[in-house]
This record gives structure tokens, sequence and C-alpha cells, in this order.
């Protein structure tokens, strides 16, 4: 009978005879190689019964189960269509902070995000996301997506374009590319926006051939609004000349004005009032269809006022 196991378990060529000393050194936990020998002993209860077969599926099955989940590390995730999306949007949006994951992603009433902050923290573990503060010995963390954190994606949405991950937090456009972040947040929040496609994803689209636009007139972002325009996104939060002003809305006017529009509007959304009035003066007769123009203070009290409606 013995043979007759070691027959049927060549099979199963890690699980031979033997073995099982084999599979407790792999592991240090008491816990498993107490599992793990109890079980061994029950098959060998059977082995000169005639249930050897049903003792080889079910006790070599189960160690080999065991041996399996031993064997991946602590880190290890099985990623969900939301890990999926969590890394897309920390792809295309360069980086993102455990708020705004929590307010997209989780439950935006909670306070303690701790739903938000252990999945977080597992994909970190994982390798698929990396955190970085914006100064070294800073508390506050932003997350970007790894290569691991890319391919994933990739995998799970193969007919999908999807841009290359940031290597680092830039200090000279972190706040623009944060007030990009916010304000898509807001946005969406209050359903004006979807379908959004920021700067890295326009880019992707632009050197994969599949939207045709000039870099230079690239803007922030495009998304469809709630007439179901096109349209473009620009956050100011830097003062820009006179000249670099009227130079940006002419371009943006010309693109606008073609034929066959990559975008029909568009909304810029400025850091201060003062620059939302500087904005609005560079506009002409006729710019009223085409801009919109708003602080972010107006976004964030729209976002409120709505969420007190829903409550």
């Amino acid at each position: 009978m013995e043979s007759e196991f070691k027959n049927k378990s060549k099979y199963l060529p890690e699980l031979r005879f033997g073995t099982f000393f084999e599979i407790t050194r792999t592991r240090r936990a008491g816990n498993f190689e107490k599992s793990a020998k109890a079980e061994w002993d029950r098959g060998a209860e059977f082995l000169n019964s005639k249930r050897v077969g049903t003792v080889i599926v079910d006790v070599v099955g189960s160690l080999l189960n065991r041996r399996v989940r031993g064997s991946e590390k602590k880190s290890d995730v099985w990623l969900q269509d939301r890990d999926i999306e969590i890394l897309r949007f920390c792809l295309e949006m360069k980086f993102a902070d455990l708020e705004s994951l929590n307010a997209k992603f989780f439950d935006a009433k909670s306070q303690g995000m701790f739903a938000a902050r252990k999945r977080i923290q597992k994909l970190e573990e994982s390798g698929f996301l990396n955190s970085k503060p914006l100064q070294p010995g800073s508390a506050k963390k932003f997350y970007i997506a790894t290569n691991k954190g890319l391919q994933a994606v990739r995998r799970h949405s193969q007919d999908l374009i999807v841009p290359k991950p940031v290597t680092s937090i830039s200090a000279m456009t972190f706040e623009h590319d944060l007030g990009v972040l916010r304000t898509r947040l807001h946005l969406e929040q209050q359903l004006r926006a979807t379908n959004w496609r920021g700067e890295q994803l326009l880019k992707a689209q632009i050197y994969a051939k599949t939207l045709s636009i000039a870099r230079d007139v690239l803007p922030d972002a495009v998304f469809i609004n709630k007439q179901g325009r096109v349209c473009a996104f620009e956050f100011e939060n830097k003062p820009k000349s006179q000249d670099q002003l009227l130079a940006k809305i002419s371009r943006l006017r010309a693109i606008m004005n073609q034929s066959a529009p990559v975008f029909e509007a568009c909304l810029i959304v400025t850091s201060t009032e003062h620059l939302k009035n500087k904005v609005q003066s560079f506009l002409v007769h006729g710019d009223a269809y085409l801009f919109v123009v708003q602080a972010i203070s107006e976004i964030q009290s729209g976002a409120n006022k709505k969420e007190l409606q829903n409550g």
C-alpha cells in the first residue's frame, strides 16, 4: 500500500514522502507545523485501507494549498477592481494623497479613513504603490503608482492606453498638480464632470497617436460636462504675465473654433479671486459660450452645497 501511495504521489513531486519536513522548514509558524502534521498523521492512518486514493486527494491537496498560502509573502494581495481603479487614478493624476483616495474610492464621510488607510497600505506593501513625502521628514504622504502597478493596470485593461508612472513628485508643479486633483474630485462629486482625461493620459494618447493635438496647447485635462460637451480644463495657481495669459486664451480659442475641435468649451479654475478677475479681463465678446472662469472657492462651495442638499 505504501508503494501505491508513493506511485500516486509522484504526480505531485513536491509532496512525496518525507516532504512534510521540508515544508515545515520553510515556515517558522508553529500553527502551520501543527496543523500540517495533524493532517499528515490523519492520512497515515488510512495508508493500509481502501481509501488510499481519497487520502491522497484530501491530505496532499490540503498540504499543497497550505504550502501555497504559506509561501506567499505577507504583503501579497489579490487585486480587486477598485484596486485597479486606484492605481489608474494615481497614474493619470501623477500622485494622490490618502484623503483624495478615500473621498473617491471609499467612504468620503469617514473621518478616520480606516478602510482606505488599510487598503492603501496593503497596496504599498505589495509594491503597487509607493509613498513619498513632499519634503524629507514630512509626515504627509503622497502615493504614486509603481511599474508593478502599471503592469497590473495594463493586464487588466489591455485595450486602454495607460500613462507611465512618475518617479518623483515635482516641487515646482506640486501646488498646480494638487489643485487639478482637488478640483477634479469636486467637479465629479457635483456631477459636473465625467470621463476625465488628465494631462498624463492625454500625453500618452498623443504618443499612441489616438489624439491629435499639439503638445504646446495641451490643457490640464479634458472631460465631458453635464450637457455632454467635451470641455478642456485649466488650473491657474500662479500669476502669469499679460502676454502669457493672452497667448494661452488665444490658443484655446483657436482650437474651439475649429471645424472639428478636440474640445468645445473650456473651464478655467483659478486659485484666487484676483486671478479669476485677471483671466476674465482678457476674454472678448463671444467668449461667453466658450469659456467659464471660476475660483476654486466657488467650486468648493458648490460641492458643500450639494453635500448639504443630499444630506
